[in-house]
């Protein structure tokens, strides 16, 4: 996958710009809210992606993933405009966020001279918010937002950025090991005013676009993916910058039982051929196809004494213990005697009395 630049991320300005028009023709305001855009950082610096929305009850806020509806805490403020987010790929099952710690960070651009700013934010439980490096704000209340004003001398013409760290308490007495009992995610609300009215525009094609707004792009031929660059203000002038770039040539992938999906090098069980058990297994090639499959886990099952080991068509279909061996059972069997029999002098073969006979089957005898 190509991964965005450092510097592309600052760009990432999908969810940056809600245009609000002033009350006078002289200023701008741009209003910063948490979404899925932001991006994520674990304590050792690590990406993790992009933020997930957290979803406080069905159908919204929109753009919570399948599976992670309703897994938010009720006692969560609601900021208008923002959503409350956590890191991606969690759902109300997933294990616990306890003591977990991450980093949201978006940037914003200012195409004036900053006027004034105004920030409000919510955590479960904690965080310290940082714009260009300088705290700003720390609050340890889910429950209602805390509000500042921010001076403008914190803030730049041109590009900004907004850090969001963040840290879940631990578990509560009785809590299972899953998220929907110790939910954890924070919500951020910044407005900025400028002096710059109007603001500059980019142009594609026929079509104008206003900053913050974005347009999608084609990925190369045979790559999957997105693609899109941005709309925004650098010192008073609207450019196009690379926002997104997940184009990636697909990776190879084999296709198993009921159109799973395996990568390169993952196995899939296959049953053992009959009668014998244990474990068997197909592996994924780097050219997409399965291997043969792998047998070498399977073995005939051990029966105890007195089992059948050789069916009736010869089959083995089971191993004896030691001290015995796979044999035929001897039957004697019994039949009556004509009444004549006891007159003749010479014994013919119906009045034999028995007979000894070998079943089909073998046994561990």
């Amino acid at each position: 996958m190509t991964k965005t630049s450092t510097m592309m991320k600052v760009l990432l300005v999908a969810s940056l710009f809600t245009l609000v028009l002033p009350n006078t023709v002289q200023a701008k305001t741009v209003t910063i809210t948490s979404d899925k855009y932001w991006t994520v950082t674990d304590p050792n610096g690590l990406e993790l992606g992009n933020a997930q929305n957290v979803c406080r009850f069905t159908g919204a806020p929109e753009g919570c993933p399948q599976g992670a509806t309703l897994f938010g805490s009720p006692g969560w403020v609601a900021i208008p405009g923002a959503n409350w987010i956590w890191k991606p790929n969690a759902t109300g099952t997933s294990s616990a966020a306890a003591n977990e710690q991450f980093t949201f960070k978006t940037p914003f651009g200012v195409c004036g001279s900053p006027q004034t700013a105004s920030l409000s934010v919510a955590a479960d439980n904690s965080t310290d918010v940082f714009i260009n490096n300088s705290l700003i704000l720390t609050t340890q209340d889910f429950s209602q937002a805390t509000t500042v004003n921010i001076p403008a001398a914190k803030l730049a013409q041109g590009l900004n950025m907004i850090e969001v760290k963040v840290k879940n308490a631990a578990n509560p007495p009785g809590c299972a090991d899953q998220y929907q009992c110790n939910p954890a995610g924070v919500i951020v609300k910044l407005t900025v005013t400028d002096n710059l009215d109007p603001w500059p525009t980019c142009m594609s094609g026929n079509k104008t676009y206003q900053v913050g707004e974005f347009e999608d792009l084609a990925c190369p031929p045979g790559q999957v993916g997105s693609s899109s660059r941005a709309c925004v203000c650098i010192l008073g002038s609207g450019i196009w910058w690379s926002a997104t770039n997940s184009c990636m040539t697909p990776p190879v992938t084999c296709t198993g039982a009921n159109n799973t999906s395996f990568g390169v090098n993952a196995t899939e069980p296959v049953p053992c051929p009959t009668p014998k058990v244990g474990r068997a297994f197909r592996t994924c090639q780097a050219n997409g196809q399965w291997s043969s499959s792998d047998f070498s886990g399977c073995a005939l099952p051990t029966t105890g004494v007195g089992g059948m080991c050789l069916d009736k068509d010869k089959v083995e279909i089971a191993t004896c213990p030691a001290g015995t061996t796979c044999s035929p059972r001897i039957i004697s069997r019994k039949h009556a005697v004509p009444w004549w029999c006891v007159f003749v002098l010479w014994i013919p073969a119906e009045c034999d009395a028995g007979e000894n006979l070998q079943t089909a089957e073998s046994f561990c005898l």
